[in-house]
């Protein structure tokens, strides 16, 4: 799969940042999207899936081994597991069972003041993961949309909902 993704990128620089990230975090990814869709074959599309959106958003990555960027990939894997889960499901009874699934551990990411990190962790994970992709990561909207799947209008709303509703927890 390596030899693949490097035909994807054009300098030696990026085919050297993603050849450290494969070493470090293909494992992570494999196991994140087979906890998701409990199929080896399925979660190795996803992985793939994912690696081709890691790699369109590659400037996004400063530090290849650091806690920010392995809640971005990590972010990216269940996001990307999800939507192929809900691709290949018909049953609307089975995808209840993630509506409830953390997507990350907000207390890995590392920030100055504990009780933000705190606040962003209590709030709903919908609202939890675009607030981390927009200020920890720094995507922007519509990166955050192709990112999760979702139209730029509802990263925008979630944005304005999880800003609402961290100032009423503050």
């Amino acid at each position: 799969m390596l030899s693949l993704l490097m035909t994807l990128v054009d300098s030696e620089e990026e085919r050297q940042k993603i050849e450290e990230l494969y070493q470090i975090y293909q494992g992570l990814m494999y196991e994140t999207a087979y906890k998701i869709l409990h199929h080896s074959q399925n979660a190795e599309d996803a992985v793939f899936a994912s690696w081709e959106k890691i790699i369109c958003h590659l400037e996004k990555i400063f530090e290849v081994e650091c806690k920010k960027t392995r809640n971005f990939i990590v972010i990216i894997v269940e996001r990307t597991s999800i939507d192929l889960y809900r691709k290949l499901s018909k049953s609307r009874e089975v995808l209840t069972e993630f509506e409830e699934m953390p997507y990350f551990a907000v207390r890995d990411i590392e920030m100055e003041q504990a009780e933000v990190v705190e606040w962003i962790g209590s709030l709903p994970k919908q609202y939890a993961e675009v607030l981390l992709l927009y200020y920890v990561n720094g995507c922007n909207q519509q990166e955050i949309a192709e990112l999760l799947s979702l139209t730029e209008g509802t990263v925008s709303r979630r944005l304005k909902k999880a800003r609402e509703l961290l100032k009423e927890n503050m």
